[in-house]
């Protein structure tokens, strides 16, 4: 790998495309419908599909990590760590209340509201932003599984984990440690304090897990609107969840004008972003999708993907399509592997009400829909295995991922 990251060119392919996850008196009822949830109860990440893993994360070898990343925890700089806030000053939520999406109790999102979705073993789930602003972890179930869904609004990414251990029984809670790794939260095991996790390399740099890896199931990130469109049967969190606050707080983007896309970074990053020749290319707040197989990343800018785009790549020498909706913010990568089969796909119209377009590959000219489901076609009814995936701030990506690759259209 070059010490510069590479920069890659879009092909002239049909571009196309983007990515995306209790109630009442009544709790989400577990399913055995396995159809979308990329391996069934339990899955193994293509993330980590070099390593050796359980279910929940993998152990990689500090000699294993070559890249200027920060996944040896031999190697962390922990005096670049910031302290930000006090442990727990930031309230995870745990086991949180679920609603439908038509009760009264998910009145408090609005339509363009984004969410964390997360679909497993059958159940259908939304995590919205605007809550994780104020409680960052969510330390859940879906489908007979823990997870923990994450967000971190200093880096704007988004990611879920599976959060057992050694089997489901054993559950990993997470909560937020005040400390802050280049503006990324850094979480904590609830049950060891010592054991430390920066968001955005999952990967324990102290305490006994030291070098693990959490791994991720499926989600996507995409507008409430979208999301219920997707999932008809989704559930939310509700309002009136125990250690929610009151829809006024829900309201109110709490960092002001952060989000601007050329304002600067909270606290200083490692390296600086002058140092680092990437920072130009793009506003330091784009919003960017990116896809990681342990040290080899590429990024997908929003504004090199233009309103859709389906993007046949390659990266680490596996076979991915990247899809990107720009209108609903969304944005999703698949295996272009299928049995013997490696797939090209195409963007074609759509008569969906709820797919703008869809993908028709060119070896069998099967049609897709954007959950990565055949509808049409010799291969109807297959699904593609969706590829780890999460969207950031692009100061962020390239700060953590130094080496990274970069698509530009």
């Amino acid at each position: 790998m070059p010490l510069t990251a590479r920069i890659s060119f879009g092909l002239r392919l049909p571009l196309l495309l983007a990515c995306v996850g209790g109630c009442g008196n009544e709790a989400p009822v577990d399913s055995t419908d396995e159809s979308e949830s990329s391996g069934g109860r339990t899955f193994r990440t293509v993330l980590q599909d070099d390593a050796r893993s359980g279910a929940d994360s993998s152990r990689v070898e500090s000699s294993e990590f070559t890249g200027r990343n920060f996944l040896n925890p031999l190697t962390f700089p922990h005096d670049k760590i910031e302290r930000a806030d006090q442990k727990d000053a930031t309230r995870a939520l745990i086991d949180p209340r679920f609603v439908p999406a038509a009760s009264a109790e998910a009145r408090y999102l609005s339509d363009e509201d984004l969410v964390i979705g997360v679909r497993l073993n059958g159940v259908s789930k939304a995590y919205p932003h605007k809550m994780a602003w104020y409680h960052q972890i969510v330390n859940d179930r879906i489908g007979g599984q823990p997870i923990a869904v994450t967000f971190s609004p200093l880096t704007g990414s988004g990611i879920v984990f599976a959060a057992w251990s050694g089997g489901a029984i054993n559950r990993l809670k997470f909560g937020a440690s005040g400390e802050l790794f280049n503006n990324n939260l850094i979480m904590y095991d609830l049950n060891d304090d010592q054991i430390r996790y920066p968001q955005m390399t999952h990967t324990g740099i102290s305490g006994v897990r030291a070098g693990w890896v959490l791994n991720t199931p499926p989600f996507v990130e995409t507008t409430w609107r979208y999301w219920k469109q997707l999932h008809p049967d989704t559930f939310v969190i509700s309002i009136n969840t125990p250690g929610a606050y009151d829809t006024s707080f829900y309201n109110i983007y709490p960092y002001g004008s952060y989000r601007d896309p050329e304002s600067a970074p909270r606290f200083q990053v490692f390296p600086r972003l002058e140092e680092n020749p990437l920072a130009g290319l793009f506003s330091p707040k784009e919003l960017t999708f990116g896809v990681r197989f342990i040290e080899k990343a590429k990024a997908y800018p929003a504004s090199a993907l233009g309103d859709a785009a389906v993007i046949n790549d390659v990266l680490s020498e596996r076979n991915i399509v990247v899809v990107w909706f720009g209108a609903e913010q969304m944005a999703v990568a698949f295996s272009r592997k299928y049995g013997q089969r490696t797939l090209v796909f195409d963007r074609v119209p759509s008569t969906s009400q709820t797919y703008p377009f869809m993908m028709r590959d060119r070896e069998t000219r099967s049609t897709w829909d954007l959950k990565g489901r055949a509808i049409s076609g010799p291969l109807k009814d297959s699904v593609l295995q969706q590829i780890p995936g999460h969207s950031a701030f692009w100061f962020a990506w390239i700060t953590f991922w130094q080496e990274t690759e970069v698509y530009l259209e």
